[in-house]
Order: C-alpha cells, then structure tokens, then sequence
C-alpha cells in the first residue's frame, strides 16, 4: 500500500510539472487570472495550473506555481476526504510510511529538493471555504510547515495559501 501511495505521489507530480506554465524573459504574466496564491518563506507564488484527483474517498490538490526560471515550484496536499465537504482538514502525515488518517502538505521544487509535513513538529491545515456541489467547485485556503526529505536539514513555511473556484470531478 505504501509504494502505491508513494507511486501515486511520484505520478501525479510528474503530470503537473510537465503541464506547468513557465514565464519567460519575453512575457510578464502567465496566461490568465491565477486561481490559487501562497507564499513560501515570505516569497508570494501564483498558480495557473493544477491538478485534482480522488481515489475513493481521498483526493489530491496539486499547484504548480508559474516561474520564470524554469525551476518549477508545486504545492500538495493529499489525503483530503472525498467529496469535499466545508470543513478544515489537519496536514499531520509526511505522505511517507503507513498513513495516520490525516492529510499531507508536500512543497516540491526542481533544484531545491522536496519538503514534506509531519506528525509532530511540521504540520498545517487545509481548509475548504465553499462547495459548489452544483459546478464542482471548491474554494478555500491552507497552509503549512515542512522539513526537507533528504537530507532533512532545511525546512519551509508554506502561509497564506488561497485557492478560488478550483474545479473537482
């Protein structure tokens, strides 16, 4: 069960960065309003591109954050019951190992490494706002602490996470 939850991690993650949006030197803006915002370490990060799935009752919410410097930058959040129902739902598993019954926060990044939740020390929440049973659309925010996986020396503070009208299936 643990290598398929961490397939299905390792899987999902590719999707997003290979559909990611990139801003290059030529072009101010991504195509688009954004739909979601965060700021990592105090940096604000602006998504046009994401990625909701469910299995059963639990789902995943992907951003990919635009960038200009082709070093992608993604947020996770997983094990979030399914459907999504108002509510707030803890970020207190690493996504690692056997699953407590909580949801992850994972901050993922090309060149700096991959920085996960845990039970203890580095947890956050993830909070939905609004349902819109009738378009399947959620709106609402998160934010969360996380330690880098490997070596494990750095971490992140994920805040002011904003997601509007995102669309789940």
């Amino acid at each position: 069960m643990n290598k398929i939850i961490s397939i299905s991690i390792a899987a999902l993650t590719l999707l997003v960065t290979v559909s990611s949006c990139h801003r290059d030197s030529t072009s101010a803006n991504c195509p688009g309003t954004p739909f979601a915002t965060w700021k990592v370490d105090g940096v604000t990060q602006e998504s046009y591109v994401y990625v909701y799935t469910h299995a059963g009752t639990v789902s995943n919410f992907t951003l990919t954050a635009c960038v200009n410097d082709a070093n992608d930058k993604i947020v996770q959040m997983a094990f979030i019951p399914y459907p999504p129902v108002v509510g707030s739902y803890p970020l207190k598993w690493s996504g690692q190992g056997v699953w407590n019954g909580f949801g992850s926060g994972q901050y993922i990044t090309d060149d700096d490494g991959d920085y996960l939740t845990d039970s203890t020390t580095y947890t956050g929440s993830f909070d939905i706002a609004s349902v819109n049973t009738t378009d399947k659309r959620i709106t609402g925010s998160f934010h969360f602490a996380a330690h880098e996986v490997n070596p494990g020396t750095r971490t992140v503070n994920v805040t002011d996470g904003m997601f509007t009208n995102m669309k789940y299936e």
